[in-house]
This record gives C-alpha cells, sequence and structure tokens, in this order.
C-alpha cells in the first residue's frame, strides 16, 4: 500500500466514476484500475467498490476503509509540512485561480504584499472566466479560487468560502442613451435594448440572463468571449447595453456610459474558496492574510 493508491481510492470514491478519478489524478483509467484491485488484494482480498453495477457503488467495507484513507492522507500531508522545516529548499507554492478582478478589489496590491512579507512562498496565478476556474477547483488543480458568490463549486461540504465584498450589477448604457439620465431604473425599460454579455462561461452570463428572465423578457443579447473593459468600450460606442458590477465600471472612469442602478438591486459577492482540511500551511497562511486584509475572518461556509 502506498500513498498514490489511497488518492487514487479516495478521488474515486468522491468522483463516483473511474475515468473522472482518473482525469483527476493525472494516470489511465487502466492504472487507476490496477492500482485499486491492488490495494483490495493487500486488505484482504476484499471489494472495495461494487463492479456489478454500471454507476460506481462503494461497499461497506470501501465506507468503512475511505475514513482510514482519509485519516491516514490527512497525517501524511501534516508530517509532509512538519518535515518542510528542515528542507534546505524551504519554497512553498500556492495555486491560485481567479475571475478577472484582481484589479478592482484591490487584490493586486494584496499578492504583491504578501509575497513581500512571505517570500518563501510563490503565488502561480491563473486568470479566467468562472466556469474554467470552477472545474480546476474541483480537479484540484488549484488550491484557492476567488470567485463570484452566484457560481461556486457544486460540492458545498467540501469547502469553504470567505465572503471578501459585496458589489451591485447595474445597467450600463451610453451617455446619449434614452435611460442615460435616470438614477434607478426598472430592467424592463430596457427589453428593447441589444444586451451585450460577457462570455457563457462566465458566472456573470448566467446571472444577467437570469435577471432578463425574472424580469419577464428573453433579452436580444451578443455574448462575446471579452473582457469587461471591452464590453464597456461597445457600450460607449453605442453599440448596445450591459448588465457589469458597479465597482468595476466604476474603476473604469469613463464619461462616455452611465452606471443606472436597479430598482430591486442585485446584489453579488466576491469570495475567497478553499478546501476544507488537507491545505498546506502556505495555503492557510495566505488565506488568512487575505481575509484579515478585507477585515473578515470568518467562514460563510453552509458545509460541515
Amino acid at each position: 500500500m502506498n500513498i498514490d493508491q489511497l488518492k487514487y481510492f479516495v478521488s474515486v470514491v468522491e468522483n463516483r466514476n473511474f475515468s473522472l478519478a482518473a482525469e483527476e489524478c493525472f494516470i489511465s483509467q487502466s492504472s487507476l484500475s490496477k492500482n485499486i484491485k491492488s490495494l483490495e488484494e493487500e486488505l484482504g482480498n476484499i471489494q472495495l467498490f461494487d463492479r456489478s453495477k454500471k454507476k460506481v457503488v462503494v461497499t461497506e467495507a470501501g465506507r468503512k476503509f475511505y475514513k482510514y484513507a482519509q485519516n491516514m492522507l490527512e497525517e501524511y500531508y501534516i508530517m509532509r509540512r512538519d518535515m518542510r522545516r528542515f528542507s534546505k529548499d524551504t519554497r512553498e507554492i500556492i495555486r491560485v485561480g481567479t475571475i478577472p478582478v484582481i484589479d478592482d478589489y484591490g487584490l493586486t496590491d494584496i499578492f504583491h504584499e504578501f509575497q513581500s512579507v512571505y517570500p518563501h512562498i510563490q503565488i502561480q496565478l491563473v486568470e479566467d472566466n468562472s466556469m474554467p476556474i470552477v472545474e480546476r477547483f474541483d480537479k484540484k488543480m488549484i488550491d484557492i479560487a476567488f470567485l463570484r458568490d452566484n457560481h461556486l463549486p457544486k460540492e458545498t461540504t467540501s469547502f469553504d468560502r470567505y465572503l471578501l465584498a459585496e458589489d451591485e450589477l447595474v445597467l450600463v448604457v451610453n451617455r446619449n442613451h434614452p435611460l442615460a439620465a435616470r438614477e434607478t431604473v426598472n430592467l424592463t425599460e430596457a427589453r428593447e435594448d441589444t444586451f451585450l454579455f460577457l462570455s457563457t462561461k462566465s458566472g456573470m452570463y448566467q446571472s444577467c440572463h437570469r435577471q432578463c428572465e425574472k424580469a419577464g423578457f428573453e433579452p436580444t443579447e451578443r455574448v462575446l468571449d471579452v473582457r469587461g473593459s471591452t464590453i464597456k468600450n461597445l457600450v460607449a460606442q453605442g453599440q448596445g447595453v450591459s448588465l457589469m458590477m458597479y465597482r468595476s465600471m466604476k474603476n473604469a472612469d469613463d464619461d462616455r456610459i452611465r452606471l443606472i442602478r436597479l430598482v430591486n438591486p442585485i446584489i453579488i459577492g466576491l469570495v475567497l474558496t478553499v478546501r476544507k482540511n488537507m491545505n498546506s500551511d502556505a495555503v492557510n497562511t495566505f488565506t488568512e492574510y487575505v481575509c484579515d486584509s478585507y477585515g473578515k475572518l470568518d467562514s460563510v461556509s453552509g458545509g460541515e
């Protein structure tokens, strides 16, 4: 029995799928199956999974062993962290994924300050739309994710989330638009306009489209795989209107556009998402530093 076999077993249990587990563990499905079979033989020729079913079913023995495997892996990670301080190579890496908002919420400065305080911890940063970031987080390809709270990983019991900031969805129009002088607006008043939306891979697209449907209309839309700044410029040119986060547009400070608040405000939070347990000291240190910078240290996770 080895650590990799324990990881493979835990991954199969949590994914309920050999193929997904193999992908998550970066090995072929045949190699993963052989390792699971070897593990079953070493444990006394027991069955950890019922292979007679179409779907992966964990046996009673498998459920019992799952608890042991989790404990052994946790002890292994603790041991690794403890022994690292005796290593000459003390540099640690944390993998951070974020939607394209780090400038809007002061995260760039926080990352820079963190690196100054903890020069031995290296941040590997990936910036992308919500769906790819969630996928990377689910596959354990990143340690920490910065996401909107309207588009989070499905398995809510396995991670903690820390609310860092709240923002408001606003209607963005050209300064010459008929609604431009308004302070507030009902979304239905823009139903005849063409809406410029971010990529369908972004959580923003899902939220904006849903709000139009709630307002009682199917929007005429142009979906663009671009940054918010490009959407802003297109609106400024009079090519349509958009729904965007207030802070993102306010920071742009562009006199060609107007930001109009909705009569029924739509508040969306920015959250730091991190897995429960088995995180490295570096990940825990980074999480605490970021939350402390925002003055928000308590998890708002609904899971246990």
